[in-house]
């Protein structure tokens, strides 16, 4: 009966081992890499979409996010205790940062200064207890980290009225406010007020120094722009000019223009190639901010992505055509809108070479004859050049054939040579090169004479036959008049 339990144990001991062995182990995770690597069946993914605000095509837009609350300019007594607003809506996505001018004092919830004093509350208010002169500033701001930032900034004056009564004569007093809006073309006024009459202000804009102009007119204390266009937005600074003063008190206003949208384009012409990625660019310029939307023969483009650039690149938008295709060629429309009113700016995407670009030219040693080089851009294979050339002020070109040479990737080289041109005599050639999307513009017009040194004679050393003509091949100018560009 003993052995017979010993005998059971064994057997249950070896089917165990059987199970556990390590090489069965190994086999079992094999078995499952290779189930994971080689597995080549599809799957979908749901990829999810960017939806842009200014875009109508990706739904209905998110309402934007909007800091409510207006400057202040608050003036307190030493141990008082302030509390700055920030009323933020549609906000919730974005961080809200405060900064005391350049310095960061909370970014979110994070205090980044360490002062007990100062706190943050659940409506992004910022509050100060126990303020002192040091918490004197006229740059305390609450920035919304939006994709346009967006920010108010309050003004504290920290004020002991027994011992600064004579301080009060220089602070300065804004009018009519540290934000001043005027439409484009409109005039407005505004100006800084001392209680001493006879402190001088100091104006400057955007950090340099306001000069007399046409537009804008300094008179003491204020300022005057008349016919207001968007280059005179921007912040401006009136500061007292104090004798003897270490730091003399000074003011910013902030003045914003509203103004219809400004286009520029990046480029006019985008020269592309089949199964390229396509980029149409235009800077956007305007307030409030535009819409801007894309226009391709009278309809919205849709299916193409539009993007925005480095997000401190406000102003520029880009139409992104991936793997271009022949029909995606053609006129592009940037439109831009907003209250003030609407603005277009047509982009050509084209598969025709670039303009040509000279680089070069050399002279032969018959005296008659020049080598001309140009550069052509182009994504597809070249197939024909045309060199016009013409005495200068004839009016029939004269046309020929350069060779045609393999490129380096999408840059191709032109030489050819002008040959039996007379010397003295003013010329003037362009370029033209074709693929089999068409032909280029024209290249600039380039102007050139050859001019000849008259031979020295009796030139001590030189008496030989063969001396005299190197002389004579040396004294061959290749002068260009100028590079002028034209569309003849």
């Amino acid at each position: 009966m003993y052995s017979t339990r010993i005998a059971a144990i064994f057997a249950i001991l070896l089917v165990c081992r059987a199970y556990g062995r390590p090489d069965k182990i190994a086999e079992d995770k094999e078995g499952e890499d290779d189930g994971y690597f080689g597995d080549d069946t599809e799957r979908d993914y749901d990829e999810e979409t960017e939806t842009d605000p200014d875009n109508e095509s990706n739904g209905t837009p998110a309402e934007p996010p909007e800091i409510k609350t207006k400057p202040l300019m608050i003036e307190v007594r030493p141990g008082s205790n302030v509390e700055l607003p920030c009323y933020v809506v549609n906000g919730d996505d974005f961080a809200v940062e405060w900064k005391k001018g350049n310095v960061s004092l909370f970014f979110g919830d994070s205090d980044m200064i360490k002062d007990t004093r100062i706190v943050t509350t659940a409506n992004h208010s910022l509050i100060i207890y126990n303020v002192t002169k040091s918490d004197s500033s006229d740059s305390y701001s609450c920035v919304l980290l939006a994709d346009s930032q967006l920010e108010v900034i309050h003004a504290v004056h920290v004020v002991d009225k027994s011992t600064d009564r004579k301080d009060d004569d220089k602070r300065i007093r804004v009018i009519p406010s540290k934000k001043v809006e005027v439409d484009e073309n409109q005039s407005t006024t505004f100006g800084c007020e001392t209680r001493d009459p006879t402190v001088k202000i100091i104006w400057s804009h955007k950090g340099s120094k306001l000069q007399h102009g046409e537009e804008i007119q300094k008179n003491g204390k204020y300022v005057a722009i008349k016919q207001a266009n968007r280059h005179h937005g921007g912040r401006y600074q009136c500061l007292a000019d104090v004798a003897n003063e270490e730091h003399p008190p000074y003011e910013f206003i902030d003045v914003i223009v509203k103004f219809k949208p400004v286009i520029e384009a990046e480029h006019d012409i985008v020269h592309t190639g089949l199964g390229l990625t396509s980029e149409l660019t235009c800077k956007v310029h305007a307030h409030p901010r535009a819409k801007v939307t894309w226009m391709k023969n009278g309809k919205q483009v849709s299916g193409k992505k539009d993007k925005k650039l480095h997000p401190e690149d406000k102003s520029s938008r880009v139409l992104v055509i991936e793997h271009t295709e022949e029909h995606d060629l053609g006129a592009y429309t940037c439109v831009a809108s907003n209250p003030m009113g609407e603005a277009t700016k047509e982009i050509i995407l084209t598969g025709n070479p670039a303009k040509p670009k000279f680089v070069g030219i050399d002279n032969k040693d018959d005296e008659k004859t020049v080598v001309f080089k140009w550069k052509v851009k182009s994504y597809a294979p070249i197939k024909e050049y045309k060199l016009e050339y013409r005495r200068k002020g004839e009016g029939e070109w004269i046309s020929e054939s350069p060779d045609v040479k393999d490129g380096d990737r999408n840059e191709f080289m032109v030489e050819h040579a002008l040959k039996d041109l007379q010397p003295g005599v003013s010329y003037e050639t362009k370029l033209l090169a074709k693929n089999d999307f068409g032909w280029s513009s024209s290249s600039d017009t380039h102007y050139f004479k050859i001019e000849y040194i008259s031979e020295p004679q009796n030139v001590t050393g030189y008496s030989s036959a063969s001396s005299t003509r190197s002389l004579a091949a040396l004294s061959v100018l290749l002068v260009f008049l100028s590079y002028i560009s034209t569309n003849i």
